[in-house]
């Protein structure tokens, strides 16, 4: 729930908002991940037998880090490709907005364009986020009792 809640903070998100309303958003986002990460943990070692937990561990956090690899792969997919459909043929958009030396060779509007097509594509990202923490938390409902951490595996 808090990692649904933070990136819905985010959706919320615009332009216009407080630069401080970042924080609260990614904290929630953190602590939603946080005890995620554990709580999967500890259900999928109630699951196997004590002489498996090493061989279950490991293969729980070999996972955890190929998901988080393919989720930065597509948060930056969908950032880069939806800066090139708000923004096309502009090039390094990122760099050209970070660096300050570029970023004063540009037009006003080319600034405006460039952080128009960033936000609409941050926003797309964090869409996509919600809905993934929507279907996690789904699927999460689906487990069945007997993977609870506090009940032995052979129930």
């Amino acid at each position: 729930m808090l990692l649904i809640g933070g990136t819905g903070f985010l959706i919320a998100l615009d332009r216009d908002s407080p630069f401080l309303w970042l924080f609260p958003a990614t904290l929630l986002v953190g602590l939603g991940m946080g005890f995620c990460n554990q709580t999967f943990l500890l259900a999928m070692q109630g699951s196997v037998d004590w002489n498996e937990r090493g061989l279950a561990t490991s293969s729980f956090l070999f996972l955890r880090t190929i998901g988080q690899s393919l989720g930065a792969a597509l948060g930056g997919a969908i950032l880069n490709f939806g800066i090139a459909r708000g923004a096309p043929g502009t090039g390094d958009a990122l760099g050209n907005l970070l660096e300050p030396a570029r970023r004063a060779s540009l037009g006003a509007d080319m600034v405006a364009r460039l952080s128009n097509a960033i936000a609409s594509s941050l926003h797309d990202v964090y869409i996509i986020a919600g809905v993934l923490a929507m279907l996690t938390l789904a699927m999460t409902l689906l487990l069945p009792v007997r993977l609870s951490p506090v009940q032995p595996s052979h129930q």
